[in-house]
């Protein structure tokens, strides 16, 4: 469960540090660390009040998981196409000499965190719910069994988190944004699928069976047409505004 919420996260976490770096920007860095520990921080405190959240609603638990995934997503939709207009070497170029300084005052850097905050908030709130059931029965050998769970999914987390950061320091600053474009937009394909799920267990939007049993929660797949509906329609939007980017791009002169 760790291994797969956290890497969700860190995904994004680590696409956007790639880019930071390649940039040279520590200032900006130390406040995605900031909004990212802030939310680990958070799941930590949280996890000695999971018996308060497991006494809330489980409607109002899925309905808080459903709209946090799918403001995430259009934060992801806007970041993802940042990064692809940069992958241009004259759009790079432009952006280092004119709004680099702007983009790295404070106001930007509180919104940079509070982004991080969000998208690793979402993966420790759920996190602690599954977890807090797991220890449910209130036994020692449990609540054991889950804290080893925990610092070998860290272990796990931070090795892959390490890896794919000294491979990103490898690559062309253009390939950098490329790349880190695609996880981006790609989480938020998968986020949409997850929200409307979440929201749909909650009792808050109907249910419309489709037709194949088509389930993948690791992509958000589901088999309603409402969620279906809804990551087609983000997939539709992320193809025509990728085409339309990269129009824009090629139309310019290098």
């Amino acid at each position: 469960i760790l291994i797969r919420e956290g890497l969700e996260a860190f995904f994004v976490i680590l696409a956007i540090l790639g880019m930071l770096r390649s940039v040279n920007a520590p200032h900006a860095i130390r406040w995605v660390h900031g909004g990212w520990l802030s939310a680990v921080g958070t799941g930590i405190i949280g996890w000695f009040f999971a018996d308060s959240l497991m006494n809330l609603n489980a409607a109002s638990r899925e309905l808080m998981e459903g709209l946090i995934a799918l403001f995430a997503v259009l934060v992801l939709l806007y970041l993802g196409f940042w990064m692809h207009g940069k992958t241009e070497a004259s759009k790079w170029k432009e952006f280092v000499e004119t709004r680099i300084k702007t983009l790295l005052n404070k106001n930007n850097m509180i919104g940079l965190g509070a982004f991080s905050f969000v998208v690793v908030f979402r993966e420790a709130f759920e996190s602690v719910l599954f977890l807090s059931s797991l220890t449910a029965d209130g036994e020692t050998s449990s609540k054991l069994g889950v804290f080893l769970g925990f610092l070998l999914s860290a272990i796990v987390i931070f090795a892959i988190a390490w890896a794919i950061l000294k491979w990103f320091k490898r690559l062309p600053i253009s390939k950098v944004f490329l790349y880190s474009s695609i996880v981006v937009l790609a989480l938020a394909f998968v986020l949409a699928g997850q929200g409307i799920h979440a929201i749909q267990e909650g009792g808050f939007l109907s249910i419309n069976s489709f037709p194949l049993n088509i389930r993948f929660s690791a992509l958000g797949l589901f088999p309603t047409y409402e969620s279906l509906l809804t990551q087609f329609g983000i997939l539709g939007v992320i193809i025509v505004l990728w085409k339309v980017s990269s129009r824009k791009k090629s139309a310019k002169p290098i």
